[in-house]
């Protein structure tokens, strides 16, 4: 019996001066009822164009997460991996889900769909044992961070840009404790020798006091002396609003900071050697400070960031608040050609180093998920 592999895309276009963005192919091969308990490979083969490389990825119907196989060159417009066997000794259905993330893809032009190669018997009738659950990821781990740091080779990043969701907490679960998300540049050491270790951030803090949930607009250079950081007045942030959080280099040299919550139309801004403050979205975009920063600087730096964190609070770190989960999606950077992978993932530990208490998801086309593990 053959097996064939049906294709659904979605193409992802490039905005103007941005590099095209990671295309994910998902596709599903279904195998009859049951499968033969020897089980058989599966040949893959896409064409995509635009691409210089090509990780292909599967997800076993009882499994929540895609895995990555292999990585192959696809600067040819086609790639292809052979899947290997699944043994499947029970009488149900074997679902198996997989992705193909193009790096650089522009367009998807056609799958070719390749049938099954022949099943073989099993060599002896000693029964086949269950197939064994593939095992998670591995991420780095911290004690305050969870999410993605994407690392610069040579070049400085410029911009780093995402967007997720306020989320509600379950402030019965932890009646005081805070989660923050954030987007940022720097923090880890210069490939290129130097050591800036400065990192700069803005994004939106999420509170139980007490039981009762609160939440912040802020932005930070940390560390810096003096330190520079500061939560925006008048920047009214509710659970479930849509963030947009980015942080960049301007046309003159100098860097801004800019969260804008998208359902109230409200933005909060930082500009180096000048301050911060608040305005509307439909204005022209000037606004009274509500500080100043006329001895700030930047240096830039070779990592963009994408974390939620138990942040540091009056030289303590707060326990983490349970905020379910938080997608970061519409990621964006300046960098040429880059894209997430699961070894640029961090699962957060606890203080104690008992366990981890929130871990990300792999890669979902241009973004990914955290989520509270307690």
């Amino acid at each position: 019996m053959a097996l064939l592999a049906a294709l659904a895309f979605v193409p992802r276009g490039s905005a103007a001066g941005t590099s095209p963005r990671p295309v994910i192919l998902s596709f599903t091969v279904a195998g009859p009822r049951p499968l033969p308990a020897a089980g058989a490979p599966v040949t893959v083969t896409v064409r995509v164009a635009y691409a210089r490389t090509c990780t292909f990825l599967r997800q076993h119907s009882a499994f929540s997460s895609l895995y990555p196989l292999e990585t192959v060159p696809c600067s040819s417009g086609r790639a292809s991996v052979v899947v290997p066997a699944i043994p499947n000794t029970y009488n149900t259905p074997l679902r198996l889900t997989y992705a193909v993330r193009a790096a650089g893809a522009g367009t998807v032009q056609r799958s070719v769909r390749v049938p099954q190669q022949a099943s073989t018997p099993p060599p002896t009738l000693a029964p086949t044992p269950p197939a064994v659950n593939p095992s998670p990821p591995t991420f780095k781990t911290s004690t305050n961070w969870a999410g993605y740091v994407v690392p610069s080779s040579s070049d400085l990043v410029t911009v780093a840009d995402g967007n997720w969701r306020v989320p509600t907490l379950d402030c019965s679960t932890v009646t005081d404790g805070g989660a923050s998300a954030w987007v940022g540049i720097g923090g880890y050491p210069w490939p290129t020798g130097g050591k800036s270790g400065a990192l700069l951030q803005t994004g939106v803090t999420t509170d139980c006091v007490g039981g009762m949930q609160e939440n912040r607009g802020w932005w930070e250079l940390y560390p810096s002396v003096p330190n520079y950081a500061a939560h925006f007045s008048g920047f009214t942030v509710s659970a479930g609003d849509a963030i947009e959080a980015s942080v960049y280099q301007t046309s003159t040299g100098g860097w801004e900071t800019r969260v804008d919550d998208l359902t109230t139309g409200i933005s909060g801004v930082m500009i180096t050697g000048e301050g911060w403050g608040v305005f509307a979205d439909n204005s022209d975009g000037r606004f009274p400070l509500q500080g100043r920063t006329t001895n700030m600087t930047y240096a830039g730096g070779y990592t963009a960031e994408w974390i939620v964190e138990a942040y540091t609070q009056d030289e303590a770190q707060v326990t983490l608040a349970d905020f379910g989960t938080i997608a970061f999606t519409n990621l964006r950077t300046s960098l040429a050609s880059w894209t997430l992978t699961a070894d640029d993932g961090i699962a957060m530990r606890s203080k104690t180093g008992s366990g981890i208490v929130a871990t990300p998801s792999l890669p979902q086309g241009d973004g990914f998920s955290v989520s509270y593990t307690g």
